[in-house]
């Protein structure tokens, strides 16, 4: 009897040692430009989304990262980008890094819930919203998390502008290209002109003014020095396009 008792109790802790084996092998890890991270809290499945723990992954992807107890809201800011997610609500709101912020509802198809003591948020709605590529390796289990951008710059007048490999161009606040990045990559000129009509860009060394739909204005021609006279010639060709300079931008501000 006690010979047919060890033996039990032996296969019984055979089968929590393989099934604790098995349960670590598949829960799910994150990796953040090609490194894993470490968390506290593994990655949860709910409704076909994966959520995962807030500062493990906004410090990772260098965020500030703020927790409100009286609202429940989480808070992650990349310096472009502030997001606030509030726990059970079914939108979060990102608001544009900028001398006129802009508050944008996101619906979220699951909301943010805490489970053991860590806020849980959904990585493809968060990520998509801080203009990052997210995807799910099923072979590996693994959430994948990488930076579109070397650089996001703030927002002025509903564009931002972007660069990647020494190379600029400007995104809209839905993060779709509207200037290919294809310019010289200058800090002098980051940011587009005439409430939201046009853009100074450099190429070769030189600038030149292009329209939102990068048609060019005015050649690449003109010096830093000489920069007013460019933003007088971009302006005076729009108005021969039939394009006034708007009062305010597409969003009632004035930026001039």
């Amino acid at each position: 009897m006690k010979k047919l008792t060890k033996t039990f109790l032996f296969t019984l802790l055979c089968i929590l040692a393989v099934s604790v084996t098995a349960s670590a092998q598949d829960a799910a890890k994150v990796m953040v430009n090609g490194e894993y991270i470490k968390m506290d809290q593994a990655p949860i499945f709910k409704d076909d989304r994966i959520l995962i723990p807030v500062r493990a992954v906004g410090e990772a992807l260098k965020c500030k990262v703020d927790w409100n107890h009286d609202t429940q809201t989480a808070t992650l800011n990349n310096g472009a980008t502030e997001l606030n997610i509030t726990i059970g609500a079914t939108e979060m709101k990102k608001i544009n890094v900028s001398r006129n912020p802009i508050d944008i509802p996101i619906e979220l198809e699951v909301p943010a819930f805490i489970e053991n003591g860590r806020t849980m948020l959904p990585i493809r709605a968060v990520s998509e919203a801080l203009f990052l590529d997210v995807d799910w390796n099923e072979e590996e289990r693994t959430v994948v998390i990488n930076s579109k951008y070397d650089f996001i710059g703030i927002e002025t007048a509903g564009y931002i502008r972007v660069d990647k490999e020494g190379k600029m161009g400007f995104m809209d606040l839905d993060g779709n290209i509207v200037i290919p990045i294809e310019y010289e990559n200058d800090g002098a000129y980051g940011y587009v002109q005439g409430n939201g009509t046009y853009a100074i860009v450099k190429k070769g060394g030189k600038y030149g003014a292009v329209d939102m739909n990068n048609k060019t204005l005015v050649n690449f021609s003109y010096t830093i020095e000489n920069i007013e006279n460019l933003k007088t010639k971009a302006e005076t060709s729009l108005k021969r396009k039939g394009i006034k300079i708007p009062e305010t931008d597409a969003y009632g501000r004035d930026w001039r």
